[in-house]
């Protein structure tokens, strides 16, 4: 929540310089939204930053982005996330070879 900010904030100012800085081609970023989070002000423009920014500078990166059902920004603490997600993830972190996609 911290780093959701609107554009031209200290935090958001603060968010694009840890995104623009990550460069370790061997760390794993799973990256999870949430349709209503009231934390994130443009979730399209975020998720475009993510997509255009993180692949080239870090290892695999999982995306899931806006799952329908599963809404605000406490979505993952439901057992509908944990359900349809939590085998994914776990994978997505041990896996020697991470499958790509859920």
């Amino acid at each position: 929540a911290y780093l959701g900010g609107v554009g031209g904030s200290d935090n958001a100012a603060f968010f694009h310089s840890i995104l623009k800085s990550a460069n370790s081609p061997n760390t794993r970023v799973a990256i999870v939204h949430f349709v209503n989070d009231d934390f994130i002000r443009d979730m399209d423009a975020r998720m475009s930053l993510f997509r255009e920014n993180l692949p080239s500078r870090v290892g695999p990166v999982l995306l899931i982005d806006r799952p329908e059902g599963i809404v605000g920004h406490g979505g993952g603490n439901t057992v509908a996330f944990a359900q349809r997600y939590g085998d994914c993830l776990l994978h997505f972190v041990i896996d020697p070879s991470p499958k790509s996609g859920c």
